[in-house]
C-alpha cells in the first residue's frame, strides 16, 4: 500500500512560507483544510506538499468533484483508497482496511458536500487511530480537532509574475518578463488558475491582451475548463440570498464597507450573509472592509446584468453615495469621516460615476470623485472631473460646490484670477440659495485666491465676510478654520500679535471640535512660522516637526515641513543641514504648488546657506538632499530637531554609538532603514558639528558624552 497520489510534472511556484506552515501542520495535526477562494491554487498546494512528506502506508487522493449526491462520500473515499467491498457498507470497508495503518487522506473539493465530509473525517479520526486527513474546501469543516490554512492570492511583484513568467516560458521560450505582465497579473487578483490561464497564451495575443483568457473557456485540466467554471461551481453551491448578494456586490469595485453593502443589496441580515461568502472563500474580508476578487466580481456581474437586476442594483449604489454627498452640502467644512468614506470606496465611486451618464446627481458624484484625488495631488485630473461636472448644467444647490472645489484647485495651481473668478459666481448662488456654511466657503476661497495674489487686503475682508456668517450659523470647526486663514495673512504682514491671537482660537476650536490631520499640520506649521518671526527657533523646530509627525505621507504637508525646519537650521548656523532639507523639499515638491511667499522665504535661505559654505561643500548637501526617499528625508528631519542640550539629535546619538561599537556606514544604515548615502551625510554632518576629523575621535567623544 504505497498511495495513488501522483506529483504534478510541472514546476511548483513559490508560496514558500505556506510549503513550511502546512507541512509543520500536517506533520503535528491529523485534521489540516486548506481554505481559500476559487483557483487560488488549494489543490496544487496540498498536492505539493503531500508528496514530500513521509507517510508508512501512503498519500491517498480523493477528488470528490464528481461527487454529486452527499450520500457517495464514503463510497468516494472507500473506491480510493482501494478497499474490499464490505456487506455493511462503506465504513466498515474503511474500518477493516485503514484500522492498522498509517495514511494521509487527501481530500479534494469538500466545499459542496461539506456536512458529509465532515461526518466520515470525525468516524474515520475516531475509528482509525493511524489515518490523518488532509483537506481542500472552500469553507471549514468546522470540526473541533481542525486546524486551518487560509490560501490568499499570489503576491503579484513576487509569486504572480514567477508563476506567470515560469508557465510562459514553457510554451515561449523567448519570452520575457515587462511592466505589462506585472500589470496583468494585478488584474488577475494574484489567482494562480487566471494567471495559468493567460500565460499559455503568450503565444498568441500581446500581454496587454491576455485578460480576456478571463473568458476563453479553454480546458486546462480535468476540474476546470475556464475560471468561470469554477467560479460557476462556487457560485452554484450558494443559497438563493447568497446568490442575489454576490450579484449584487459584484457592482462594487474596490473594498467596500458594510454599510455601502447593505445599502446594495437591499436585503436584511446582510451581515450574516457577507460572513456565510467570507467563509466559502466569495468575499475577501480585509480589516473592517470586504472585497470581491474582480474575477468573481465579473461573474457576479455577468449574472447580475443577466437577470436584469443591474439597473436597479446601480440605482441604489448611486443613491448611497449621493446621499452621502447631499449630506454635505450646507457645510463650510465637510465631514472627515464623509472623505474617509468616498477616499476608501472611490474605485466604487468612480465605477458609478462612469455608469450614471444619464442620472442628474452625476454632478454630484464627480465631485466626491475629484475630493477624493485632489488630497493626493491630482489637480488636473480633478479640475477636468469637475469641468465635466459643470457642462451638464447641474442644479444650483450642486453647483455651488462644484465651484467653490474648482476655485480651491485652480488656486493651488497658481490660477489665481481663474479662482477668484469662480468663487464669485459660488457667491451669487449660495447668496440665493441662503445656505450661510457654503456662502462662508465661497468667500473664504476668494480671500485664499487673492492672499496667494499678494492682494492681501482683499484678501483679509473676504476672510473677515466668512469668519461673521460662521459665527452667525454657529460652526467652531469652520470659524477655527477661518482664524487660521487670518493668522497666516497676519504673518504675511508682521503683525505677529494679531497672528498669534487668531491662533490661539483656531488652536482651540481645531482641537477641541476635531479635525483632519492636514488641517492640524497646517496648524502647527502657522505656530512654527511665528515662532520662528519671533526668533524662538527652539520652539519653530518644535512645531515644524510636529507637523510633519501629524501627516508624515502627504508631500503637499511635508514640502511645508521640511522647508520649515530648513529656515530653522540655516537661522541658527547648521547650513549644510539646513541646505539638505531645503534641496529635499524642492525635489519631492515636484509639480505640487507652494504658496509663492513661502518659496520665496525658502530660496532666500538657500541664498543665505550657500553664501555661508564652500561650493563643493554646499553642492554636495543639496545633491544628498535631492537623492532622500519622502521617508528618508522625513526621518532625517525629524532627528535633526534637538530636544535636548546635546549639539547631536537622538538620531545623531545613535550613529556616535554605532561608530564607538566599530560599525562600518553599510551596518550602520541597515540598522537605520536608511541608504548608506544618508548615514554618510549624517556622519559629515556630525563631524562638522563636533569638529571631530574620523571615526576614532568620534568614538572618543562620544564615550566622553555618554559618561557625562
Amino acid at each position: 500500500m504505497t498511495g495513488n497520489l501522483v506529483p504534478r510534472l510541472d514546476s511548483f511556484v513559490g508560496r514558500d512560507t505556506e510549503r513550511t506552515q502546512l507541512a509543520a501542520s500536517v506533520s503535528t495535526h491529523r485534521l489540516v483544510t486548506v481554505v481559500g477562494p476559487v483557483g487560488v491554487g488549494k489543490t496544487r498546494l496540498a498536492v505539493e506538499v503531500a508528496a514530500r512528506l513521509k507517510v508508512p502506508d501512503g498519500v491517498w487522493f480523493v477528488d470528490l468533484v464528481a461527487v454529486r449526491d452527499p450520500a457517495q462520500v464514503d463510497q468516494a473515499v472507500a473506491s480510493a483508497v482501494g478497499t474490499k467491498a464490505h456487506e455493511d457498507g462503506a465504513r466498515a470497508a474503511l474500518a477493516e482496511h485503514l484500522r492498522d495503518r498509517e495514511v494521509l487522506l487527501l481530500l479534494d473539493n469538500c466545499e459542496h458536500v461539506i456536512g458529509s465530509c465532515a461526518g466520515l473525517v470525525t468516524w474515520l479520526l475516531d475509528h482509525c487511530p493511524g489515518v490523518r486527513v488532509l483537506a481542500t474546501s472552500r469553507e471549514v469543516l468546522a470540526l473541533p480537532e481542525e486546524r486551518c490554512l487560509a490560501l490568499a492570492p499570489l503576491p503579484v511583484r513576487s509569486d504572480a509574475v514567477k508563476l506567470f513568467e515560469d508557465r510562459a516560458t514553457a510554451v515561449d521560450h523567448e519570452f520575457t518578463v515587462t511592466d505589462a505582465v506585472v500589470e496583468l497579473c494585478r488584474d488577475l487578483d494574484g489567482l494562480p488558475l487566471a494567471i495559468e490561464l493567460a500565460a499559455r497564451r503568450v503565444r498568441y495575443l500581446p500581454t496587454a491582451d491576455l485578460a480576456t483568457l478571463l473568458r476563453t473557456g479553454d480546458r486546462v485540466s480535468d476540474r476546470h475548463r475556464s475560471l468561470d467554471a469554477a467560479i460557476a461551481w462556487s457560485y452554484d453551491l450558494l443559497s438563493p440570498r447568497e446568490q442575489l448578494a454576490l450579484r449584487r456586490l459584484s457592482a462594487l469595485a474596490g473594498p467596500f464597507d458594510g454599510s455601502l453593502a447593505t445599502a446594495t443589496c437591499g436585503i436584511g441580515e446582510l451581515r450574516h450573509i457577507l460572513a456565510g461568502l467570507a467563509a466559502k472563500s466569495l468575499v475577501i474580508v480585509e480589516n473592517d472592509r470586504f472585497r470581491l476578487l474582480e474575477a468573481i466580481r465579473l461573474f457576479g456581474q455577468e449574472r447580475m446584468w443577466d437577470l436584469g437586476e443591474a439597473e436597479e442594483t446601480y440605482e441604489r449604489v448611486v443613491t448611497w453615495f449621493a446621499e452621502l454627498l447631499e449630506s454635505q452640502l450646507t457645510r463650510y467644512q465637510l465631514d472627515p469621516a464623509v472623505i474617509r468614506a468616498l477616499h476608501d470606496q472611490r474605485d466604487s465611486l468612480a465605477a458609478v460615476a462612469s455608469w450614471a451618464v444619464t442620472d442628474r446627481r452625476r454632478p454630484l458624484l464627480l465631485w466626491g470623485l475629484t475630493l477624493t484625488w485632489a488630497r493626493h495631488g491630482h489637480l488636473t485630473e480633478g479640475a477636468t472631473l469637475l469641468r465635466d461636472a459643470l457642462a451638464e448644467h447641474p442644479p444650483p444647490e450642486y453647483e455651488s460646490p462644484l465651484l467653490t472645489t474648482l476655485a480651491s484647485i485652480e488656486e493651488w495651481r497658481h490660477n489665481t484670477g481663474e479662482a477668484v473668478a469662480l468663487g464669485l459666481r459660488a457667491v451669487e448662488i449660495e447668496e440665493s440659495l441662503g445656505r450661510l456654511g457654503r456662502l462662508a466657503r465661497a468667500h473664504g476661497g476668494i480671500g485664499t485666491a487673492l492672499e496667494a495674489a499678494d492682494a492681501l487686503d482683499g484678501a483679509r475682508r473676504h476672510q473677515l465676510r466668512a469668519l461673521e456668517l460662521l459665527r452667525e450659523c454657529d460652526d467652531p470647526t469652520g470659524v477655527g478654520i477661518v482664524q487660521f486663514n487670518l493668522a497666516c495673512l497676519a504673518l504675511r504682514t508682521g503683525d505677529l500679535d494679531a497672528a498669534e491671537e487668531a491662533l490661539a482660537e483656531a488652536r482651540a476650536l481645531m482641537t477641541s471640535h476635531g479635525n483632519t490631520p492636514t488641517f492640524l499640520a497646517a496648524l502647527w506649521q502657522a505656530h512654527g512660522e511665528l515662532a520662528a518671526a519671533r526668533g524662538t527657533f527652539d520652539v519653530a523646530a518644535e512645531y515644524f516637526a510636529k507637523s510633519l509627525r501629524t501627516q508624515p505621507d502627504l508631500p503637499r504637508q511635508v514640502v511645508y515641513g521640511l522647508g520649515g525646519l530648513a529656515l530653522v537650521a540655516i537661522a541658527v548656523g547648521e547650513f549644510e543641514h539646513g541646505l539638505r532639507l531645503a534641496e529635499s523639499a524642492s525635489t519631492l515638491q515636484g509639480d505640487l504648488p507652494v504658496l509663492r511667499y513661502w518659496q520665496c522665504r525658502i530660496d532666500q535661505a538657500v541664498m543665505v546657506a550657500m553664501a555661508n559654505l564652500p561650493a563643493d561643500r554646499a553642492k554636495a548637501a543639496r545633491a544628498e538632499g535631492r537623492a532622500m526617499s519622502l521617508t528618508e528625508a522625513v526621518g532625517y528631519a525629524l532627528d535633526g530637531v534637538r530636544t535636548d542640550r546635546s549639539p547631536l539629535s537622538p538620531r545623531q546619538l545613535e550613529i556616535c554609538r554605532s561608530v564607538a561599537k566599530g560599525r562600518t556606514d553599510r551596518q550602520i544604515a541597515r540598522e537605520l532603514g536608511v541608504s548608506v548615502r544618508t548615514t554618510n551625510a549624517y556622519l559629515e554632518e556630525i563631524r562638522a558639528k563636533l569638529g571631530v576629523r574620523n571615526r576614532a575621535e568620534l568614538a572618543a567623544w562620544i564615550t566622553r558624552h555618554d559618561r557625562a
